[in-house]
């Protein structure tokens, strides 16, 4: 399914396309939530519905190494 007015479905080349799509239909200026959650975490894991969403972040362990804080 394309979400036509997030960000996320944006071409590489054109990173802006769905505010012309959002301002056509009335749609308040947004979208960029999904596209820069992508690019924070992991992993992003929905609901089967789609109206829930996981995140995860792996942390790095230092453990065996030595760090100063």
């Amino acid at each position: 399914m394309r979400i036509h007015h997030a960000a996320v479905n944006n071409p590489s080349y054109d990173p802006i396309r769905h505010i012309l799509f959002r301002e056509a239909r009335g749609l308040r200026p947004g979208g960029y939530g999904v596209l820069l959650t992508k690019h924070l975490v992991d992993e992003l894991l929905y609901s089967e519905k789609g109206n829930e969403v996981l995140l995860v972040k792996y942390l790095h362990s230092f453990r065996g190494t030595e760090h100063s804080p």
